[in-house]
C-alpha cells in the first residue's frame, strides 16, 4: 500500500514517550511533536538525562499547548515555551516563581509571560522543571523573547544577536 501514516514518521522513543502521559490529548500532542521532529530536524534524535530532544546537526526545540505545536530551530543552542492562557493556579504560581515574580504577577497574563520565559530559559539549559524558581536569575546572560499567537504565550531563549535568525514554525494541530 502506498498509504503513509504519521505514525510511520515517529520514531519509537517518541511513541514510548507519548504513552507515559495520562490524558489522550497530550498524547496525540507529543506524537504530533514527534512527526515535526521527524518532519524537521531527523527520526535519529537523542535525549539527553532531562528527556531534551537533541540532535548532533541540528539546534532545536519544542513546545506544545492546546492546539498548537511549536517549533525553533537555530545555529545555536535555543528554549521554546508554548502555554495557552487559563486561569492560573494557586500552587503552581508558589512552586515556579520567586517572591520577587510573585509580587508582579497581576493577571494570568502575567503569570504565562513568567512562566513562558522560564521554561524557555530550563529547556535551553537542558534541566527540568525542578530548576524554575530560581532560573531567571541565575541566567540573566541567556535573552528571551515573548509574543503572543491568539489566547496563546510563547517563549524563546536564546545567546544570539539577533532574534530574527531563529527559524520558528507553528501549526495547529486538530485534535
Amino acid at each position: 500500500s502506498s498509504d503513509l501514516r504519521i505514525l510511520d514518521f515517529i520514531s519509537e522513543d517518541r511513541k514510548e514517550k507519548s504513552l507515559r502521559y495520562k490524558f489522550e490529548d497530550d498524547i496525540l500532542r507529543s506524537l504530533g511533536s514527534g512527526y515535526f521532529l521527524a518532519k524537521y530536524v531527523s527520526k535519529d534524535i537523542s535525549y539527553n538525562k532531562y528527556g531534551k530532544p537533541y540532535n548532533d546537526l541540528v539546534k532545536f526545540n519544542i513546545s506544545h499547548s492546546g492546539n498548537y505545536v511549536v517549533f525553533a530551530r537555530y545555529n545555536n543552542d535555543i528554549g521554546l515555551d508554548i502555554e495557552k492562557i487559563s486561569h492560573r493556579d494557586e500552587k503552581i504560581i508558589n512552586y515556579s516563581m520567586n517572591d520577587d515574580e510573585i509580587k508582579n504577577i497581576k493577571s494570568d497574563i502575567d503569570f504565562y509571560i513568567y512562566w513562558t520565559k522560564k521554561e524557555a530559559i530550563v529547556k535551553y539549559l537542558g534541566y527540568t522543571l525542578a530548576d524554575i524558581k530560581n532560573i531567571i536569575n541565575k541566567n540573566d546572560d541567556i535573552k528571551t523573547t515573548t509574543s503572543f499567537f491568539n489566547d496563546y504565550v510563547i517563549s524563546v531563549a536564546y545567546k544570539s544577536k539577533t532574534y530574527e535568525d531563529i527559524d520558528l514554525i507553528i501549526e495547529e494541530i486538530n485534535i
